[in-house]
């Protein structure tokens, strides 16, 4: 509960002079005293460091951020590269507690089809990001069961959709 302490706790995890390792334990600590610092927090998002950008995500989940904002938050880490990154960011909407159509809508979008590629770790990272969107998904029957029927659902491939279906209830699917 050492809150007087934010401020310096928060300029290290700002200091990109500071090591990774030391940053995220910053952003451990920020965590910790529940502060969560917006700007902060979207500057970490964009690291180039990608454990801190990982941690950032993962934070994201436990800290007290409005659904609206998480959404816009992570969003543009839908094309992230890093596959640690992209598959933190769905356990993190799994454990956020709350959906919305929009964490519903970004979820869905990792319903991509199976990949038949030869590439090292691509066809295995493509199921694995299915698995954990489907486990985000069976978090908020209510939400997606709602989503599926919204306009927001058909921006999606009919692809997507089937998967994330599979997620509801098999009564309502």
């Amino acid at each position: 509960g050492a809150r007087e302490l934010t401020s310096a706790v928060a300029a290290i995890c700002r200091d990109e002079a500071q090591d990774e390792a030391t940053r995220i334990i910053a952003l451990w600590s920020l965590e910790g005293l529940q502060q969560y610092d917006r700007d902060l927090m979207a500057r970490l998002l964009k690291s180039e460091l990608s454990d801190l950008r990982r941690e950032a995500v993962r934070a994201m989940a436990t800290l007290p951020v409005r659904p609206e904002e998480l959404a816009a938050m992570l969003a543009p880490l839908e094309q992230e590269s890093n596959v640690m990154v992209r598959s933190q960011l769905l356990r993190t909407l799994a454990e956020y507690g709350r959906a919305t159509p929009d964490l519903i809508d970004l979820a869905v979008k990792f319903c991509l089809p199976d990949s038949k590629s030869g590439k090292l770790g691509g066809g295995y990272e493509r199921k694995f990001e299915r698995y954990l969107a489907r486990k985000a998904l069976e978090q908020y029957p209510v939400g997606l069961g709602n989503y599926l029927d919204s306009g927001l659902a058909k921006r999606q491939p009919e692809s997507h959709l089937i998967w994330a279906a599979q997620a509801l209830p098999s009564a309502e699917r």
